[in-house]
């Protein structure tokens, strides 16, 4: 029986992809936290759109972090949010895995790359 990040990679196989973008996600699978698992299937396996926009997530953070570009980092951060919102427009706030504070904020800091 196929593992959850074996699914994982099988989906997005089937997908069409690219080999260079399946090659992200197979780089980046072995370091799925193994109880965020299960989401990141169902959200992959709930729509082809997910796929891309997950993929095309994925192309932008490793052109970033080669030459980390704090500014250009939580400006796709923000992408990533609003996407997740349009998904579920009865959240009034997407929050981290915790469920403790808002996606982008640190607990020292509020908001990533504010004063507050």
């Amino acid at each position: 029986m196929e593992n959850c990040k074996e699914r994982i990679l099988s989906v997005l196989r089937g997908a069409g992809l690219s080999a260079e973008d399946l090659g992200v996600w197979e780089a980046m699978a072995d370091h799925f936290p193994e109880e965020l698992c299960p989401d990141v299937l169902r959200f992959l396996e709930m729509s082809p759109e997910n796929i891309g926009f997950m993929t095309e997530s994925l192309r932008k953070k490793k052109a970033v972090a080669e030459n980390f570009d704090e500014e250009k980092w939580n400006e796709i951060l923000t992408e990533d949010v609003k996407f997740l919102r349009s998904l579920a427009p009865n959240l009034s706030r997407a929050t981290d895995v915790s469920g403790s504070r808002p996606v982008g904020e640190s607990e020292e800091s509020g908001p990533v790359g504010s004063d507050a």
